[in-house]
């Protein structure tokens, strides 16, 4: 049965109404391949490819997953099995580290709407002058050219218009959750029964 995209997008509930709205007239979703910048247009989606940024929308979950995956630098999707799921946050193609996904609506919209602590290591071009004042953020200096960075109001999309010469960024840290040292670059497993309670407790009460 068709329905309008819009519609597909709120029962997801991947997203808000104006968030939905908004991706949908910029051209971030698409159907089978293909923009669609029309709400209104109809779409069956029990038959058709619906994706964000390349990200599988699935509107009518079966079954939550929770997945966490250690981004090499230089890509920008995700492993074609875990593509149906969607980040918590994702990560620019030239950074690395930290990612959660998950088909999880509920932990995604409370996830965008708080401010949870991440933690990232920032590797610069050059040591700074002076102290960095960071607006939303504390880190200290653990490097010639490197800091560790803390913050629960910054996007990671904001790091680098908050920080001069920034070469790349890792995550490690997405409150509860520590990139694992055994999790090798490039590979993703199931978070672990007592991560995802962790992650889902702690996300849920913000």
């Amino acid at each position: 049965m068709h329905k309008p995209l819009l519609q597909i997008l709120l029962d997801s509930g991947y997203f808000p109404r104006r968030k939905a709205f908004s991706y949908i007239k910029r051209g971030h979703i698409k159907v089978n391949g293909k923009p669609v910048r029309d709400p209104d247009a109809l779409v069956d989606p029990f038959t058709s490819s619906i994706t964000f940024k390349g990200f599988r929308i699935n509107p009518y979950v079966k079954k939550k997953e929770y997945v966490i995956y250690n981004k090499p630098a230089g890509e920008f999707f995700v492993p074609r099995e875990i593509m149906h799921l969607l980040p918590l946050e994702p990560l620019e193609k030239e950074d690395m580290g930290l990612m959660i996904l998950t088909n999880d609506p509920e932990l995604l919209r409370k996830f965008r709407n708080s401010h949870i602590k991440r933690t990232y290591i920032v590797k610069l071009s050059r040591p700074p002058r002076d102290k960095l004042k960071i607006e939303g953020a504390k880190y200290t200096t653990i490097g010639k050219n490197l800091l560790k960075l803390t913050t629960a109001k910054l996007r990671f999309h904001q790091l680098r218009e908050k920080i001069p010469n920034v070469v790349n960024v890792k995550r490690v840290e997405i409150e509860p959750i520590v990139l694992p040292d055994d999790l090798d670059e490039g590979r993703f497993r199931p978070l672990t029964d007592d991560e995802k309670l962790a992650l889902v407790e702690y996300v849920l009460s913000r």
